[in-house]
């Protein structure tokens, strides 16, 4: 299984960032603010399953390789001035670093609704770039993706939200709750 993050730099170019499975924190379960940065921060991101197998696909037939979604977070360090710290690729890596919730079918997103605390907030399909069939056109032309693996499609919309302990961390798609973490 690959878990692939797809972002979009300098606003037309995709990047795609691979990460370990060890990456992958389930809803239901806690997660335990690390030491080794001073601020940690949630952003939103829409997670796709692979349902077969393909190589060089046409964004026309895209939809036919997703099988399912979910709500997603990537979980960042902060420094001292709330800016992302790098920390040379390791903030990718840390186990839990990818908090998600249970898997729906797929079908169009309409809403993605996240609580963090007591804030609520929306995003809406176009908040999420690329669109997907653009990103597995952008993967599958590099390599083949497998039953199993894993697309995360970045919301470009929203900027990310200092975790504090004892929050809880709340996601639905299209109107159905799939995600639930409380923030030790």
């Amino acid at each position: 299984m690959k878990i692939m993050v797809v972002n979009m730099t300098n606003g037309t170019d995709m990047s795609v960032t691979l990460m370990a499975d060890s990456t992958l924190l389930r809803s239901g379960q806690p997660f335990f603010i690390p030491d080794f940065a001073p601020h940690f921060a949630a952003m939103p991101m829409l997670m796709l399953r692979v349902g077969r197998l393909g190589k060089c696909i046409a964004p026309r037939f895209a939809h036919r390789y997703i099988d399912a979604m979910t709500a997603s977070f990537a979980i960042v360090p902060l420094d001292h001035d709330m800016q992302p710290m790098s920390l040379a690729g390791m903030a990718s890596v840390m186990d839990g670093a990818t908090v998600y919730g249970s898997w729906i079918d797929y079908e169009p997103l309409q809403s993605f609704v996240w609580t963090l605390g007591d804030q609520e907030h929306t995003l809406l399909p176009q908040d999420f770039m690329p669109e997907a069939s653009a990103a597995i056109e952008h993967i599958s032309r590099h390599a083949t993706i497998k039953m199993g693996d894993v697309i995360c499609l970045g919301a470009t919309a929203s900027q990310p939200q200092p975790l504090h302990i004892d929050d809880l961390l709340t996601a639905s798609v299209n109107g159905q709750p799939i995600l639930r973490n409380k923030i030790k």
